[in-house]
Order: C-alpha cells, then structure tokens, then sequence
C-alpha cells in the first residue's frame, strides 16, 4: 500500500497518514488527524473515510449547506452541545445532544450505528462530526468501523493500532478507553439474534431431526406457526405473540442455514434484501421526502413492484394464497386501477343478485353452475367485508368459534334434560339452539 500527497496538499506537524490514504490538492491535515489506509482527503475540512460512503469531519466548525452539497453528502450524524442547524427537508440528518465526556451513552450509539447501516442502505454519504473535541471522532471512527461490517475483534485491533501512531493526548485517551468496549457494542437484540443463529447452526450439526429437514419438508411448519401467529393476535394476548413471533423467526433462520450450507444465499443477503427492497417501496420515506395517504402509500407500493421487478402473470394471480385472502387482495390491487364500486350499496345490490343466481342454479339442479355461483357469492361477499374494512378471514374465524360455542352448549343443554343431540328431533334441536344462543346468566 503507498501513500499519496499530491501537490498542494499540506500535513502539519503531529498528523498521521497511514499507508493507502490519498490527499488531494488542497487538502489540510491537523495536528493529531489520523487517515485510514484507502481513505481519501478532499480539500477543506471533510475526510473521507471510505469514499462516497463516510465522511468524517476535522474541528468544530460545522459546514455549510453548499460545502455539503459540493461534496456530494446529504446526510448527517452529529453530537452537539449547542443548537442543531437546520440543512433542509433534502437531507436525512441525526442530532444528539450527550452529557459530557468523550463519548455518548449505549443508546446514542445504537442509534447513531442504526443511522449510519441505514444511510449505507439508502446510498447516501454520511458526514459524522460534532463541536466538542476530537475526542469524539473515535467514538465515531469505532462504530464507523463497525457499521462497514467489520467484526467486533477487527474494529477493536484497528483502533489499537491507530492509538500508537495518536500524538492528540485526549483523542489518544478516548480512543484508549473505547477500544476494550468495541466487544459490547452490539444493541441486545443484535447479541440475542447471534446467539440464536449460533444455535440454530448447532442443532442442524448435531440434531438428527434437525439435520434432516429440507426447504420442502419445512413449509407445513411455516404454515402452522403462522396461523398460531395469527391466532395470538386474534386473542390480543402479548406473552403468546412474543413466543408465536419467535416460533416463526426459527423457520425463516431455518431455512436461511439450510440455504447457506447448500450455497444458494446466506442470513445476511436475505436482511441486505429486505432492508434493501423495504427502502426501494418507500420513496416518500427515504429520498423523495413526500406526503402520502395509505391509499397512496399502497398504490405506490404496487406501481413499483410491477415497474422494477417485472411480476409475471403467476405471482400477480397470487393462487399460492388461500381463497379469501387472495379474492381480498386481488380486489385491493384492481380497486388501485380504478375497477372498484363507487360505494357499499352496489356491493350489496352485488351481493343480492349472485344470492338470487345461486338459489336459480340450486333450483335448476346444475352442479357446475351452482358451484360457480357460490364462488361468485363469496367473492362479493368479501368485496363487501373490504368496503366495510372487515377482514373476511377474521370475519369467518370468528362466525366458527361462535358455532363451536353454541354447538357445545347444545351438547350440554341437551345432557342436562337427558337427551342426545344424535336422537334429538329437528323441532328439539332447534329450541336447544336458541336456548344455546341465549346469554348465560350469572350464578
């Protein structure tokens, strides 16, 4: 690796270049600057740390709106101690304010390093700096380390190694007392979700069943604790949705090994491509900076998916879903082409007519013809749920466990005056049942 001063550029006394860094004409490095190898210093008070990705910036001096958008940068991460300037609704910027010292608290860090991955995703160059000391360039230098992707022991080295050639003393300190903590850096759930990665690899080593499973021999697991999942948030009970989350992010990691050991993607790949389609379907979020309704939100979302990822005619037919769900979406996407009622009262006149053409079929006693009409009926009966904003799946869900209830009540009711509902009249039952729906009184 070399080093290059090209002409114009001035190092002071007490500066330190490592192998690989670049100044450009003009460039100025202080009294205590470190530049990282392949670093890039463009002239004025802005250093690159990784070109077109980080920048870090020298002194207190904060830069103007025009010295950021001459550098191509419209992002910032910053730590002040007076008031935060303002660059305009074009660029994403995160301000802290921190007690004293040379570094903020976990949680400012967690969030600057969340800031930072997220500008990474977004493709935008991040400026770090602050109006205290140097002080807390090292804070910004470690996690800066650690937000390029670079292992907890790697940053720690790096920033040992750049403490030897440090003439500033409080920068030296600082960066002195920040290396050992580079090891506990990581938010808690990053450390949870490593653990758990770690275990999931164990089991498919050693576990028989575990080492068993395939894609293919997975998906009925997927389902099922899916619609526990489902179920959980049904009954708004939060200690089993915690444990229903977590039984459904085991099959995606699952999966995820499996997918690694046979070389067709890894746990990583799939984050960068959510985390990066996530920023892709949200341009009022993150680079247009606009207002949207839901409605628009979703319009957009669809306009996207069919502009840049090219669907094919299968994935917008959606058969992989189950019938209500998927005559609700396939409704949703056709009412964001504009072929949609105008309101509730023609889905319902809808309604009344496919009813009046399944009794005619019925009477006609054609089974091709009835069976088609029931699926039109239940096609504009879930039309109908989404005007009225009812989910048609949670709808029927709840018109069965209502069934079930009543059905056991029957049962009892019926044991109670010695009978059996199997040898039970139809005039019987039926005063059983509305029996059963009455409300029980309290004892």
């Amino acid at each position: 690796m070399i080093q290059d001063t090209l002409p114009g550029a001035v190092m002071l006394p007490g500066a330190v270049m490592l192998p690989g860094a670049v100044m450009l004409p003009g460039a100025v490095v202080l009294p205590g600057a470190v530049m990282l190898p392949g670093a890039v210093m463009l002239p004025g008070a802005i250093h690159w740390l990784l070109p077109e990705r980080v920048a870090l910036l020298e002194g207190t001096a904060l830069p103007s709106r025009e010295d950021l958008e001459e550098q191509g940068i419209f992002a910032l991460a910053l730590l002040l101690d007076g008031p935060s300037p303002s660059w305009g609704p074009s660029f994403e910027q995160l301000t802290q304010h921190p007690p004293e010292g040379p570094w903020p608290s976990r949680s400012d860090l967690i969030q600057f390093l969340d800031f930072l991955l997220l500008m990474r995703e977004m493709e935008r160059p991040v400026l770090i700096g602050s109006d205290r000391s140097g002080a807390l360039a090292a804070t910004y230098l470690s996690f800066f380390l650690l937000a390029q992707g670079i292992s907890l022991g790697e940053a720690a080295g790096r920033v040992g190694a750049l403490i030897k050639g440090c003439r500033d003393d409080d920068l030296r300190r600082a960066m002195e007392r920040i290396a050992p903590h580079l090891l506990r850096a990581q938010s808690e759930e990053g450390e949870r979700f490593m653990e758990f990665n770690r275990i999931m690899r164990a089991l498919r080593s050693r576990c028989p069943w575990d080492r068993q499973q395939t894609h293919r021999s997975l998906t009925k697991y997927l389902l099922e604790e899916s619609w526990e999942l489902i179920e959980a948030v049904r009954q708004g009970c939060s200690e089993a949705l915690a444990g229903e989350l977590g039984d459904v992010l085991l099959q995606v990691v699952f999966h995820a090994v499996i997918a690694e050991e046979e070389e067709e993607f890894t746990l990583s790949q799939v984050l960068h491509r959510i985390t990066r389609k996530l920023v892709r379907r949200h341009p009022h979020v993150f680079n247009q900076r606009c207002e949207l309704s839901p409605d628009g939100v979703e319009q957009q979302w669809e306009d996207i998916k069919d502009s840049q990822e090219q669907r094919n005619g299968e994935e917008k037919a959606r058969r992989y879903m189950p019938a209500l769900s998927r005559a609700e979406r396939i409704q949703e996407t056709a009412s964001l082409q504009g072929l949609d009622w105008r309101d509730s009262a023609g889905v319902l006149e809808k309604v009344g007519e496919e009813w009046r053409e399944l009794q005619e079929a019925v009477h006609g006693e054609k089974p091709d013809q009835i069976e088609e009409e029931i699926g039109d009926l239940f096609f504009s009966l879930v039309n109908l749920s989404r005007f009225l904003r009812l989910n048609p799946e949670e709808a029927l869900h709840r018109s069965t466990d209502k069934f079930l209830a009543r059905s056991k009540r029957v049962v009892e009711i019926a044991g109670r005056i010695g009978k059996e509902t199997t040898r039970m009249s139809l005039e019987e039952l039926d005063h059983v049942w509305e029996k059963a729906k009455e409300k029980p009184q309290p004892s």
